[in-house]
């Protein structure tokens, strides 16, 4: 078992732990808290330089985390509510791909933590995210196309991408209010 150390540099609690690594590792772990692990040789006061030079990345990653936690607290909406928001959504998507698909996908929903949405090309269908419909509609969007897309290419290589932004442009923008 390894051993752990409390420590603390420029405010910032953290767990320190010596293990056979080559580098300092720096985490901000889910619930926030702070892990540093050390080469076995490594003194701790080089831990503690290092958690202070990182000082401000560790701060920002830990509001990401407060800020992600807060959001998985409140209550999803119903599933009536999810599919209202995304079958309005597949409408305008639809319309981009129904001369290159034999038919429309089918939406299913499903309470992930990690994805946003799941293509299963060979059943036509698409499972989203009910958080997805907490986010704003350029993102439902943004998420429907990308999947629609995997229609076509299985992964994200370059056609992929080009095959996204052919049809929308302003996908990076989109993409990004997925993180609010």
């Amino acid at each position: 078992m390894q051993k752990e150390e409390k420590r603390n540099a420029a405010g910032v609690d953290y767990s320190l732990y010596r293990k056979k690594v080559k580098h300092i590792n720096l985490r901000v772990r889910k619930d926030g808290s702070v892990a540093v692990s050390i080469p076995l040789k490594l003194s701790a006061k080089l831990a503690d330089a290092f958690v202070q030079e990182k000082r401000q990345w560790v701060l920002q990653a830990q509001a990401a985390q407060q800020h992600r936690l807060s959001q998985m607290s409140e209550p999803l909406p119903s599933p009536q509510q999810c599919m209202q928001i995304f079958e309005q959504a597949q409408q305008r998507v639809w319309g981009l791909f129904c001369h290159r698909l034999p038919q429309k996908p089918t939406i299913t929903l499903s309470d992930m933590q990690s994805r946003w949405g799941v293509c299963y090309p060979a059943r036509y269908q698409i499972t989203l995210s009910r958080r997805l419909a907490q986010k704003p509609f350029e993102a439902v969007e943004y998420v429907l196309l990308h999947e629609y897309v995997h229609f076509f290419h299985p992964n994200h290589q370059k056609q992929f991408w080009e095959m996204v932004a052919q049809y929308m442009p302003d996908w990076k923008a989109r993409r990004s209010l997925l993180k609010l």
